[in-house]
């Protein structure tokens, strides 16, 4: 468990905490590109890290974010035209451009220089894989953008979430990493294979691969976990046993990928991929982007969304707002667990997740809890992020950054079963990669 004021340091986001001024120092996710679809489009509020934020494309079709309220007489930009090269302020007509210059000051005299003198706080911006990305940190140190392998994929082989969550940030990103709780709290939709057939390895069956119940060759619930330090962050596997197949011992690997600081990719089905990552809003609220993608065709949105219990209009608003909430009670079914219908009465691997996090409140407190072997993983990340929190205050660079360049497109989890004696370490993740690329 972590002490309270290890608790305080790790959850704080604002830019005068010191993990606020760590966090600062990667990209984050700013919003879909979907938000902003088309040139001259609507401006739209952010928060991001605790500061309030507009997001714009101008005509030219570039993005800006900056600084929600006009730097001249603090107007809210929400409000303001999206031109060309820039955003206008209905005020007095001030026209900031997406690098926070002031281009336009029409109240001022014609001879002014007034303009040249001030800016309005603006970020970098990219936008790469559906995604709008911003970094909010010293603009000397900008990192390369994480290029995972779905910002390489076509529009129609990707499908991407975008979800609000009522609490900090780090209780969202321990969910992620922690691999026990598939067997139970998403026992509903991933399930022990019925016929000894699986989605994984040489067992893949295409015809199964995007449908509403996943197969997994082992319904070991107390995994063994093994983590391994990587220049990114970490990697762990979580070991199941499986069932004596002719003689000869298996294990079921599932390995996951932690990306410092809040991104992280988890198995799925060969040819398919997830990325489920968080931008912190404030202190207690965080966006969570799930990237559900498919490396050789297009993936069909439809069952994605209902596997993730987040149909658009139905379980969640363009905004990320959701119709499960904690005023609700997340309308948890408890007929149908009655029933025995279902094991947690909330449909959905994302509602089940969301639920489950909203559930610890708005900022838990680590020092109450008693962690075991399922959680090396969660504890790992905690003492990772509280390693690299010190180098960071000290004036060196956080992990994954600062240091050598790291090829992200080349990073992947996998699942396979592998027979016992062999090290989840020397198993050559390529085949599976060869049979996702194939499909």
């Amino acid at each position: 468990m972590l002490s309270r004021e290890e608790n305080e340091l790790l959850t704080a986001v604002d830019n005068d905490t010191p993990m606020g001024r760590m966090l600062r120092r990667y990209w984050f996710a700013a919003c879909l590109s979907e938000d902003l679809p088309q040139p001259g489009d609507d401006p739209i509020p952010l928060r991001l890290l605790g500061e309030d934020l507009v997001a714009y494309r101008d005509f030219s079709g570039a993005v800006g974010i900056m600084d929600r309220h006009c730097p001249h007489r603090g107007a809210d930009l929400t409000l303001a035209r999206a031109e060309d090269c820039g955003l206008r302020c209905v005020y007095h007509g001030w026209k900031i451009g997406t690098d926070g210059s002031i281009l336009d000051t029409p109240n001022e005299p014609d001879f002014s220089r007034f303009k040249e003198r001030i800016s309005a706080r603006s970020y970098p911006v990219e936008e790469h894989g559906g995604l709008i990305w911003v970094y909010m940190g010293p603009r000397d140190k900008v990192p390369p953008l994480p290029m995972l392998e779905w910002s390489f994929l076509d529009a129609n082989q990707i499908v991407a979430h975008k979800v609000l969550v009522k609490c900090n940030w780090l209780q969202c990103l321990e969910g992620s990493i922690d691999s026990s709780h598939i067997t139970y709290l998403h026992s509903d939709i991933i399930k022990s294979s019925p016929d000894g057939r699986t989605n994984t390895g040489q067992d893949f069956d295409p015809t199964r691969a995007q449908k509403t119940v996943e197969y997994l060759p082992s319904n070991d619930g107390h995994p063994r976990l093994h983590v391994e330090d990587t220049p990114y962050g970490f990697r762990y596997a979580a070991i199941r046993s499986v069932p004596e197949v002719e003689g000869r011992e298996s294990n079921y690997v599932r390995t996951t990928l932690y990306i410092a600081p809040t991104i992280t990719m988890i198995p799925d089905r060969p040819g398919f991929g997830t990325g489920p990552f968080y931008t912190p809003v404030d202190l207690t609220h965080t966006m969570m982007y799930v990237m559900r993608y498919r490396l050789g065709g297009p993936v069909d949105e439809e069952i994605v969304r209902s596997i993730s219990g987040i149909r658009k209009g139905i379980d969640v608003e363009p905004d990320g707002t959701r119709a499960r909430t904690p005023e609700n009670h997340w309308l948890q079914d408890r007929e149908a667990m009655r029933r025995g219908e279902s094991w947690v009465g909330i449909p959905g691997i994302i509602s089940g997740d969301t639920a489950i996090v909203e559930s610890l409140g708005p900022i838990f407190d680590r020092s109450t809890e008693n962690v075991g072997t399922a959680d090396v993983a969660v504890v790992h990340a905690r003492r990772l992020l509280l390693e690299s929190l010190r180098i960071s205050e000290a004036g060196g660079d956080p992990i994954g950054v600062g240091g050598e360049a790291i090829d992200y497109r080349a990073l992947y989890p996998w699942e396979e079963v592998i027979p016992s004696d062999q090290s989840w370490q020397s198993h050559d993740p390529r085949a599976i990669r060869g049979i996702q690329e194939r499909v």
